[in-house]
């Protein structure tokens, strides 16, 4: 039905005349509103850039991964997390590059570190390398900021050329167009810069500062047994993903280790992306939801209220001729000036919220840089204004545009028990919903305690590491790398306040997951038999420092040798896996070497803290050489963050062209893994925390208002001999039936979302006494602040001054 501007101006000014009377109910509804609208807007702009826009390169729902796929490895605890996600092999690469049909510019790409010499910048650093094949640049749709990128040549000839990552570009060197040209030395060899890589192109989660050609790979190091391309590709029009993984499977079949028992597996990217972290997001923007629905029925409730003065207002209307359409309409119209005005200062909120989130994210979400206030959030702000506006509004405009034309005019200002019914009824649907988030807010912040209460095997405090990587033009024996950190652990041990000093291949919380191939040996039951575990190589001090105890045989010795075998500690997953917990004096293989093992050590958990620890083998430097890369690490009788800096500055005065990175404490490193707990546990908690308050303001509202339309009632009941008490009970006990039925509701939300949310919780779930504890005294909190203050004013009245005002 058309309604004429005029008319609509008038509904819209006399709304506003209305809320400037009553200031401090239409600015409390207007920051509720802003504050949910803005919320919901902030997580929708994070899951749509995150988990709905479509990727930012041209045909990206075409693009997919490809990787081989080992079925024999899922019953392996620790091969089962990536039997389905094997790199490709050097000849895999090129073997299905050149024969594919059901896939176009298939790219691969590959990490390497390298070093920029002290005399470019004015200080050795290391530097992030994406060594990438031609055609990855291009296949993702990306124009360089100046220059080129590599050309189908630079897979196959060495011609020592890089590009730039802006970001590096600008903070290196200025942003000086003039770099595109110049040869620029670098550790292991100069190179000429071509061209310079966007910083908008992030693709996954990798970040690089320089990129290289596959050339910089010498022919000699793609082999077989170098399996660490990450291969993308576009699917051709009319190819589905079944046809290109059939394809795959064929191809791959003949250049695997194991052609019988190995597959392929091809993916979308997007999906390959998102995957790891569509339900917690999705979890997220369900909070921000409910908390958007209570807002509404908040307001609801509060308009549901003041119809206890308008119904003689509506009545004097409907004498006059008014229709009920132009009454709802005219009420709608003030409700909507309320959200309207609400959901603008949401967006104020929105912005300052997506900011936060981006800020707050750890680095496992994908796709940050696509998060932002665009189209598609203000549609979305817009769309939840409306809804927001339509379920706030609608209920006390029918109740209201309801009242008879004529009846009795006496105690017209009294709100009708149908009012009244719609009004519990919605504060029941505020205390649910306030209790769900609550309560899912609960289980996270539980799973949170509980993982960091868990036992990593290792003493997490008083510990400084350091990771130090040795660059090849200077290092590249063996020999050299054994002396450097054994000057580098006696530096790092000199230093007052350090206890003793270790090196490690890797530490717990800091390094990935890598596993490698030995033979169990004779002496063991199904002796021959391949099996999979981690390797450590540290030195002898390492259990002293990580402060593992050695649970039977002994530790390393420096004076530790053998002409034939090597002496290894093994983990008691290790020794209880492969040989029933009695370990010590049995061997194993690897290649030609022999290893002899002397004692377990207690199991340390090095991933995640919601995982088992692994079967682990650890190799002495003494007797084995270690890495180029490795891990430096301190126990110190002082905070080891205050020690950072001496560290920093012993180990520089080891060998200056030799860079140090990533100096922290392993409390840092183990709470970086907690980052995406954190995040979720932190934002939901802030969500259940206004929740409770919108709950608790709303049944105080409703309270007060009740003690208002009897305060007639009250004084009867004070004047016939109630004690106050028994007056705070009766308004104390309302307000407690509504927010245990609120209560009972919110325990059943709790429990779908702790269905919903069951893989990222940890120890926790919805029956526990702890839960269920919380949600009782949430609701008794709950009772007490919405009912108790308000009663206690009512039982304060004096009888003869309200008998007289009635």
């Amino acid at each position: 039905m058309f309604v004429p501007i005029d008319e609509a101006l008038r509904d819209a000014k006399h709304g506003l005349h209305r809320w400037r009377e009553r200031p401090l109910f239409a600015i409390a509804a207007i920051v509720t509103i802003a504050l949910a609208t803005g919320a919901a807007t902030a997580l929708f702009s994070l899951v749509d850039g995150v988990l709905l826009k479509p990727l930012p390169y041209p045909g990206g729902e075409r693009l997919v991964t490809i990787n081989r796929t080992y079925p024999d490895w899922v019953s392996d605890p620790i091969l089962s997390r990536s039997w389905d996600r094997i790199t490709l092999a050097w000849p895999e690469f090129f073997y299905v590059r050149d024969r594919s049909r059901t896939v176009e510019q298939l790219a691969v790409r590959t990490s390497a570190l390298s070093l920029l010499p002290p005399d470019v910048g004015g200080n050795a650093r290391e530097v992030i390398v994406a060594v990438v094949s031609a055609s990855y640049l291009p296949l993702h749709g990306i124009q360089p900021v100046a220059g080129r990128f590599f050309e189908a040549r630079d897979d196959v000839e060495d011609r020592r050329i890089a590009l730039l990552g802006e970001t590096f570009w600008r903070a290196q060197f200025g942003a000086d167009p003039a770099v595109v040209g110049r040869t620029i030395p670098f550790a292991d060899g100069a190179r000429t810069i071509v061209g310079i890589v966007p910083a908008s192109f992030q693709p996954g989660r990798w970040k690089s500062d320089v990129w290289e050609p596959l050339s910089v790979f010498p022919v000699s190091r793609r082999t077989d047994n170098d399996r660490n391309l990450d291969a993308v590709a576009r699917l051709r029009d009319g190819v589905s993903i079944a046809d290109a993984e059939a394809e795959m499977d064929t191809l791959l079949h003949a250049n695997f280790r194991y052609p019988s028992r190995t597959g392929a597996r091809v993916t979308l990217m997007r999906e390959r992306l998102i995957a790891p972290v569509r339900t917690p997001l999705f979890v997220l923007l369900g909070g921000a939801l409910l908390l958007l629905v209570m807002a509404c029925t908040n307001l609801a409730g509060f308009l549901v209220g003041d119809a206890a003065s308008r119904v003689h207002e509506m009545r004097v209307r409907t004498a006059l001729g008014a229709g009920r359409g132009r009454l709802v309409r005219q009420l709608l119209v003030e409700s909507g000036l309320l959200v309207g005005i609400g959901a603008a200062a949401g967006l104020i909120v929105a912005a300052w919220g997506i900011r936060s989130l981006v800020a707050l994210a750890p680095a496992s979400v994908p796709r940050l840089l696509d998060v932002s206030l665009d189209g598609r959030a203000f549609t979305f702000s817009i769309a939840a204004a409306a809804t927001a506006a339509l379920l706030s509004g609608v209920i006390p405009a029918f109740l209201l545009s309801s009242q008879p034309a004529a009846g009795s005019w006496a105690g017209s200002a009294r709100v009708t028990g149908s009012h009244r019914r719609v009004q519990g009824r919605l504060l029941v649907l505020q205390v649910a919903t306030g209790i769900t988030l609550l309560a899912g807010a609960a289980l996270f912040v539980r799973t949170l305690l509980n993982l960091n209460a868990v036992d990593t095997g290792f003493s997490r405090d008083h510990l400084l590491s350091a990771r130090v990587s040795l660059p090849s033009p200077l290092y590249s024996k063996p020999e050299q790398y054994q002396r450097y950190f054994e000057r580098a652990e006696a530096a790092l041990a000199a230093l007052p306040g350090v206890e003793v000093a270790a090196v490690s291949s890797g530490l717990p919380f800091a390094t990935g997951r890598a596993s490698t191939s030995i033979v169990l040996g004779p002496d063991t039951p199904g002796g021959g038999r391949e099996v999979e575990a981690q390797r450590r190589f540290v030195s002898p001090n390492f259990f002293q420092a990580m402060r593992v105890p050695i649970v039977e045989g002994r530790g390393f010795s420096s004076a530790d040798f053998s002409e034939g075998d090597t002496f290894v500690i093994v983990s008691r997953d290790m020794a209880r896996r492969f040989w029933n917990n009695d370990a010590v004096g049995h061997t194993f293989t690897q290649g030609p070497r022999r290893f002899v093992v002397i004692g377990v050590a207690r199991d340390v958990r090095d991933q995640a803290l919601a995982a088992e620890p692994m079967a682990t083998f650890y190799v002495s430097t003494a007797q084995q050489p270690p890495w180029a890369n490795m891990r430096v690490v301190a126990r110190t009788a002082v905070p080891p963050a205050s020690l950072a800096a001496a560290a920093r500055a012993a180990l520089a005065a080891v060998d200056p062209a030799v860079p140090i990175d990533d100096i922290d404490t392993m409390e840092a490193l183990v709470s970086t893994s907690l980052a995406e707990q954190r995040y979720r546990a932190v934002l939901l908690g802030c969500l259940a925390i206004v929740a409770s308050i919108l709950a608790a303001i709303g049944l105080y509202g409703a309270v007060a208002r009740g003690v208002a339309e009897r305060r007639r009632e009250i004084g009867v009941r004070l004047a016939l001999g109630a004690r106050p008490p028994q007056v705070i009970r009766l308004f104390v006990g309302e307000a407690a039936r509504l927010t245990a039925a609120g209560a009972v509701l919110g325990l059943a939300g709790a429990i779908a979302v702790a269905r919903v949310s069951a893989a990222l919780l940890f120890g926790v779930d919805a029956f526990d006494g702890t839960t269920i504890a919380l949600i009782g005294a949430a609701a008794a909190a709950l009772a007490v602040a919405g009912g108790y203050f308000p009663a206690r004013a009512a039982s304060r009245l004096d009888p003869a001054e309200v008998l007289k005002a009635e």
